[in-house]
């Protein structure tokens, strides 16, 4: 049920996130960025803050009363409003899909390529180098890599890119000649 939110969110969220796109420039993209973290950072922590928003019962002034109340002074007068527009059109539930999008976004922009990179134990700094050199080469982005051990991998590595996983694990390895001699 979880992935069908997700899938139903990202159609709208990717549209909010270019609004911002096209609203802000260059200069305002990170300012923005921390300020819709930090509100999703603090909706995502009170629980009465998030149920107050997301019900359905409670006005459009109260809650844009409570996020002006909250806000206001913390974060820029663009994302205030932004969040007031997500209120008026019943989205305040996706404000964290919005920030991953248009977080995705500035990557794009800024030619920028994230990527999540396990493995199965930790990497010294010159197999992290020589590792993000490659990735730079292949995808000719300016590579951001978060580093992390998973010892179930056995061995090798496992690389995430958005969607993508490039699965360069002993254990995959150890999975595919499972399947092979089973056949």
């Amino acid at each position: 049920m979880a992935s069908l939110n997700v899938m139903k969110n990202l159609r709208p969220a990717k549209r909010y996130a270019d609004a911002l796109m096209k609203f802000s420039s260059g200069d305002s993209y990170l300012q923005l960025c921390e300020d819709l973290e930090f509100v999703s950072n603090n909706i995502l922590k009170n629980d009465e803050l998030r149920e107050f928003l997301f019900a359905p019962i409670v006005s459009k002034s109260d809650k844009n009363d409570a996020l002006r109340q909250i806000f206001l002074g913390k974060i820029s007068e663009p994302v205030l409003n932004f969040l007031f527009l997500l209120v008026e059109n019943n989205r305040v539930s996706i404000l964290n899909d919005v920030l991953l999008c248009f977080k995705q976004d500035i990557d794009k922009v800024q030619n920028v390529l994230r990527a999540d990179i396990f493995s199965a134990v930790e990497l010294n700094s010159d197999e992290r180098e020589a590792l993000i050199s490659k990735l730079k080469i292949k995808a000719k982005m300016e590579v951001l890599a978060d580093f992390r051990v998973d010892e179930t991998l056995l061995g090798g590595i496992v690389i995430k890119i958005n969607d993508t996983v490039i699965d360069l694990s002993l254990k995959k390895r150890l999975k595919n000649l499972k399947e092979v001699i089973e056949r």
